[in-house]
Parts: C-alpha cells; structure tokens; sequence
C-alpha cells in the first residue's frame, strides 16, 4: 500500500479520513505557530503546488474506493470544516480591519473582501 512516490499531503488526506470516520475530533489552533513568506517562484511555492494537486488526486482516489454513505459522510465534514476554517478567516480580517481602521473604512473594505470572496467561491 505503501508508495513513496505519493507526496507527504497524500498522507495529510488519509488521517483526515480515519479521523472523520472514526469520529475523532480535530481542533482548529487560531493562534500563529509559524510564519514564512512565499514568493510566486521559490521551491516552497513549487511545493505547496505540486502538493494541492497530490492531494486533490489522493482525495479523487479514496472517494472511488468509499461507498456512498462513506462517501457523503465523508463530503460533508470536508465542508463542515471549510466553512469554519473561512468563517474564522473571515473574523479574523474582520477584527484586524477594526483594530487598525476607523469603523467606516474596515466596513467599506470587508464589504469588497466579501464580494471578492462569494465570486471566487461560485
């Protein structure tokens, strides 16, 4: 079962998936543990890339081997957990915009962020 050509987020989607299935909670840490800048033609970049596009094809895989009720148990606590994640993402820039802005501005720029976000998501 065993293939080292898969990358290391390969492996990231299968502890989500015995996690999710054996119902283990996961916690999400809002606090910064590290922090790195990323520039469009670093190795890292190439990285983070090449390894969304692993796991994506990981995650294609596991689901054609999942029966439908794994599999929409499976879809909804992804989702679940997306819309936390971008719900935290979204108070954060929030009370950063309110801390560093007068109410009026941080209104006005949440407001496109929003719009911003609600097309990318369609």
């Amino acid at each position: 079962m065993f293939d080292e050509k898969v990358d290391v987020i390969a492996f990231y989607e299968l502890e989500l998936r015995y996690c999710i299935l054996n119902k283990v909670k996961l916690h999400f840490i809002q606090k910064t543990l590290l922090k790195k800048r990323i520039h469009e033609d670093s190795l890292m970049a190439k990285t983070v890339k090449r390894r969304k596009s692993s796991a994506k094809k990981v995650r294609l895989e596991i689901l054609k081997k999942m029966d439908t009720n794994e599999r929409k148990k499976y879809e909804m606590a992804i989702k679940s957990l997306q819309t936390k994640t971008t719900s935290i993402i979204k108070n954060k820039i929030d009370q950063f915009l309110l801390k560093n802005l007068s109410t009026q501005n941080a209104n006005k720029i949440s407001k496109a962020y929003r719009k911003i976000t609600k097309k990318k998501s369609h």
